[in-house]
């Protein structure tokens, strides 16, 4: 950025008012270097709408090495940040100080770099209040917290919603008295969402009541001659002081009716291992009874729902083994899978996978569960997922690709988001063996490999010597 920091600021921030003689006072020295010219050329490029998608993670990285964006870039970094607040959730630690203080001239940037000034933050007027938010939980919640008090009274409730859901990775034991009140909200959606993030938080007061009321209605017995049984006593009538709980008496539900709509909303909100604890039954034992059950699936349901957001691994484990094994307790859903371990997750799925195996657009449990690893993928499941392909491709059963292309597309995307820096190049190089006009899916590889090639070049931008500003 050519001129002295006085001659750019009508430019680039908020106009000199006519007749006054104020001017801000002029930024700080730089301490942290900037990118080099590699990595000022790939930022230059995605912030003018190549790829912009990879910002996220670029950001991330710059900001792990300590490293910021150059001074002839901040204009538009901020301008896409404001454009697109979605992907700049990192840019107010990029900044610089030469950034902090540009922002500062113009009121459209401003709310960019409210983490250093709170009392420019006001979500009911900025877009990019949600992704200020998340980043100011990370790096000050105690201040997060304390403008969520302040402003969110003032929202609608689809706004206190929106807000209050950014709590979810980073619940403490503090956020009862904040989301409580929303309890009460003539709002069904911001309840629900209310009693969820309660029922997460450590320690939940709301988890203890829950389980008072709920225990009644599932027991476990254990008979000699045939062994534990689930038993179920439904409600017989809805009590008005269960929606102080997070309850709703009109919520949809499964075909075991009202009351065992209610039976499920309390599993969903429990921790699922309060069950298993308390019977020392471990999670897999509790699915396989719940299947003989009439209303089973509702039960599963709410254990399904409740293992995902209490993040549970051992009951995650068991709904992966039940969907590997063709169980109907797991159903479709394979979404738990994702904060399984990808190794351990990987030791279960892979064995499933027979010699010879292709893909298909009718899947076998393995091939659903495949999609449903940890990212980044071990180095097994990446290259047991090239095997598939490869085979698929090459020697497809009786010449017909068609038949598994939705999953072909789907694992192809997997390979360029998913796998580990590590081996970017291994992938790179047998995807290139895919590419001849005689096979399908030429346009989807040739996209896959340019983000593999691109990830590599961004990787090697991060490590080169640093730039200049000019």
């Amino acid at each position: 950025m050519d001129g002295t920091p006085e001659q750019q600021q009508p430019q680039a921030g908020r106009p000199a008012q006519p007749g006054s003689d104020e001017r801000p006072a002029l930024p700080l020295p730089e301490t942290r270097p900037t990118l080099g010219p590699l990595g000022q050329q790939a930022l230059a490029r995605m912030l003018h709408g190549y790829l912009g998608h990879f910002l996220p993670d670029y950001y991330r990285a710059m900001a792990t090495r300590g490293l910021r964006i150059p001074h002839r870039l901040l204009g538009p970094a901020l301008d896409h940040a404001v454009a697109y607040p979605e992907l700049g959730g990192e840019l107010p630690e990029l900044l610089g100080n030469r950034g902090h203080w540009l922002a500062q001239q113009n009121p459209r940037w401003r709310p960019l770099v409210a983490i250093r000034d709170p009392a420019l933050w006001r979500p009911a007027t900025s877009e990019q209040g949600g992704h200020l938010l998340r980043t100011l939980l990370r790096r000050d919640p105690a201040q997060a917290r304390a403008l969520l008090r302040t402003y969110l009274p003032q929202e609608s409730p689809g706004g206190q919603r929106a807000f209050i859901n950014q709590l979810y990775p980073y619940l403490v034991p503090d956020d009862e008295p904040l989301l409580a009140p929303y309890l009460a909200s003539p709002d069904p959606g911001l309840r629900a969402s209310a009693a969820q993030l309660l029922a997460c938080i450590p320690g939940s007061a709301l988890v203890e009541q829950l389980w008072t009321v709920a225990q009644p209605f599932l027991s476990l017995t254990v008979q000699a001659a045939r062994g534990p049984e689930l038993r179920v006593s439904l409600p017989s009538r809805w009590q008005p002081d269960w929606q102080a709980l997070g309850l709703e008496q009109q919520a949809l539900h499964w075909g075991g009716g009202e009351a065992a709509s209610w039976l499920s909303q309390m599993l969903r909100l429990l921790p699922p291992d309060r069950w298993s604890t308390h019977w020392h039954v471990a999670p897999r034992t509790l699915l396989q009874l719940a299947t003989r059950l009439p209303i089973g699936p509702d039960i599963i349901a709410g254990w399904r729902s409740a293992t995902y957001w209490h993040q549970q691994p051992e009951w995650a484990l068991a709904f992966l083994e039940g969907h590997l094994t063709g169980s109907p307790a797991t159903g479709e859903s394979t979404l738990t899978n994702r904060f399984i371990p990808g190794e351990q997750a990987a030791a279960l799925i892979l064995p499933c996978i027979p010699p010879g195996a292709r893909l298909s657009d009718t899947p076998a449990p393995w091939q659903q569960a495949l999609l449903s690893i940890q990212a980044p993928w071990p180095r097994a499941v990446q290259r047991q997922v090239m095997d598939l392909l490869e085979d698929t491709l090459l020697d497809p059963p009786e010449g017909k690709w068609e038949e598994a292309g939705e999953c072909i597309r789907t694992l192809v995307w997997f390979l360029e988001q998913e796998i580990d820096e590590a081996d970017q190049q291994e992938v790179a190089y047998r995807l290139h063996r895919l590419l001849t006009p005689k096979l399908p899916h030429q346009e989807r590889i040739r996209w896959a490999l340019k983000m593999i090639h691109l990830k590599i070049h961004l990787r090697r931008s991060l490590e080169e010597p640093p730039g200049s500003d000019d």
